[in-house]
């Protein structure tokens, strides 16, 4: 209210004016969707109130396996999402697990090499979970890495980290995810606990962390990249992560298990190019189909062994013609990675195998005749490549035999 008042010598007036403030409340709910790999394009959630839930809607060929909806937990948009999009009839498990989604912001820096964006983390997935591994120093099937959004462009992005941990308690857990990506001061807060609600337990991360841009993370990729003889990618170097407002631990998340069987089709020297298996359980069999002049020699077939597709393979593919003999032995497909532009590739090893053959009775201190080496695949490209190492021998045990190979 303003008051004004003009004085003459006869008269005097006053006038009033009168004015109207508006005040807005700010939106206690959730305003944004949450990200989540293999959700639909189109899939949206209205402004949600704290509590409320909004229904999730996967993508083409995925399916969400359970009942219970995205639940609003925060003001600023945490969610909690008790399962991921699967893929539709594969098989699911139930996982506790803590998470968070971590910001990466590519940086200016351009290379020749692809773009570092959301997409190649997508499509070189085994870099991105070696390096988490690395970082929080656990086994490789303890780990888990999404994609919640997938471009090509070098515009900022999520990637979703787990550690599937059934013992450890939630607070140690939660700093334990958070840890790995930042240096923690021992004597600062580093996690405060916010909220449990059902079976999410949810900690606010300090601000002191949350203010800090990491190089953790885009310095251990770059150097496994290099390790690995890929390119630099464009906007890598000098790359950096935020931390989230939240981490979660989740004692029941559903989760697409792994499939318990073999997956990769094995390799084998003189096999047909369009040979493969489908996923094989453990225990079950697959055909090998052998190259145009070459036989399989046995009626036994390949069978898968192991989850992580180790196979039985009781022969080689021989040519049609040869003799084929029995051979008690020890074998196994060693990875080897040629260093940068060295000429030193499979097709290679293929036309000089009597040097390898060599240099492994060397190793072994056998005679020649007692080792045999197979390339599965011969290509003139320079990338990794796996050779097969076998001794024969009929006189060890089958422990030390496979220790000595």
């Amino acid at each position: 209210t303003t008051t004004t008042t003009t004085t003459t010598s006869t008269t005097t007036t006053t006038t009033t004016q009168t004015a109207t403030t508006f005040t807005t409340s700010m939106f206690e709910g959730c305003a944004e969707t949450p990200q989540l790999a293999h959700a639909s394009d189109s899939w949206s959630c209205a402004a949600t109130a704290l509590g409320d839930s909004c229904a999730v809607e996967c993508a083409d060929g995925y399916t969400w396996p359970t009942s219970a909806d995205a639940v609003c937990l925060t003001t600023d948009s945490y969610w909690e999402l008790l399962a991921d999009c699967i893929y539709v009839n594969s098989s699911s498990a139930t996982y506790r697990l803590a998470e968070f989604q971590l910001l990466v912001t590519p940086s200016g820096t351009i290379t020749d090499g692809a773009i570092f964006s959301s997409q190649w983390a997508y499509d070189n997935m085994w870099y991105i979970r070696r390096v988490f591994v690395m970082l929080i120093k656990l086994d490789w099937f303890d780990v888990e890495v999404s994609v919640p959004l997938l471009s090509s462009s070098s515009e900022p992005f999520n990637l979703t980290f787990r550690v599937l941990d059934e013992n450890t308690t939630s607070d140690a857990l939660a700093e334990l995810l958070v840890c790995a990506f930042f240096t923690c001061a021992g004597d600062a807060d580093t996690i405060t606990l916010d909220q449990t609600t059902g079976t999410t337990t949810l900690y606010s991360i300090s601000e002191a962390l949350m203010q800090e841009d990491g190089t953790n993370f885009s310095a251990q990729l770059a150097s496994v990249l290099e390790e690995y003889g890929e390119e630099m990618l464009s906007g890598l170097s000098g790359a950096v992560t935020t931390l989230p407002t939240y981490v979660a631990v989740v004692d029941e998340k559903i989760l697409e298990s792994p499939f318990d069987g073999c997956t990769a089709t094995p390799q084998i020297a003189n096999t047909h190019d369009t040979w493969s298996c489908d996923p094989t359980s453990i225990g079950e069999s697959c055909t090998v189909q052998c190259a145009d002049g070459y036989v399989w020699p046995v009626s036994v077939e390949i069978q898968c062994l192991t989850a992580n597709s180790y196979w039985y393979v009781p022969a080689d593919c021989i040519a049609v013609g040869d003799d084929a003999s029995s051979h008690r032995v020890a074998e196994l497909s060693l990875l080897m990675t040629p260093w940068f532009w060295s000429g030193f590739t499979s097709q290679w090893v293929f036309d000089n195998l009597f040097f390898v053959r060599r240099a492994l009775a060397l190793l072994l201190g056998v005679h020649v005749d007692l080792v045999d080496v197979s390339v599965p695949s011969p290509s003139s490209e320079g990338g990794p490549f796996n050779l097969t190492m076998r001794c024969l021998d009929s006189d060890l045990s089958s422990f030390e035999f496979a220790g000595a190979l």
